[in-house]
């Protein structure tokens, strides 16, 4: 299932962030003082911030989000098997388990955070673009970067279900 490793998949990320900073420091030189933030589904802008505003959000979400996803892992592994949810988790996080399962966990999260951290450099990309050319948003782009991203997002998720699954040779817990 592994097929983009953890520290691989961290390593993604934190270049991702280092290309977005980089990037939002190249677009500030270039953006005037009030930009578009939000875009109506025409791509028509509907909502604006003060530049240093807009760059300081973006930068922050493209960072903290990402991070956030990394850090689930290793929160969870202090919670009590109970509030953790995933499939046939009594025998996932059992004793014997556990470890291995929180190694899965953590390199799916790490992959959803490296989509996660590409969809907001497209994005702001994009958004970067409306403001520049002053045309507005555009829709196709737009679109074609979100159906990537859940699609992506979905694979993803059904890769994890699917490792979830019980093994042929499992003996399954009874509920209650």
């Amino acid at each position: 299932m592994r097929k983009l490793s953890y520290r691989y998949a961290v390593a993604v990320v934190v270049l991702v962030w280092l290309v977005g900073l980089g990037l939002n420091g190249w677009y500030w030189t270039q953006l005037p003082d009030r930009v578009a933030t939000h875009f109506n589904l025409a791509g028509t802008p509907d909502a604006w911030m003060n530049k240093n505003v807009a760059t300081l959000t973006i930068c922050g979400f493209q960072i903290a989000l990402p991070l956030f996803l990394l850090c689930v892992p290793e929160i969870a592994t202090k919670l009590p098997a109970g509030c953790i949810n995933i499939p046939n988790r009594r025998y996932w996080l059992s004793p014997e388990r556990r470890d291995e399962t929180f190694a899965v966990v953590r390199t799916c999260m790490a992959q959803i955070a490296v989509l996660v951290s590409v969809f907001f450099l497209a994005v702001n990309h994009l958004t970067y673009m409306a403001n520049r050319d002053g045309t507005g948003l555009n829709n196709r782009w737009f679109a074609a970067v979100l159906l990537a991203f859940l699609v992506a997002v979905t694979w993803q998720t059904k890769r994890m279900l699917v490792e979830f699954r019980l093994p042929p040779n499992a003996n399954p817990v009874r509920r209650g």
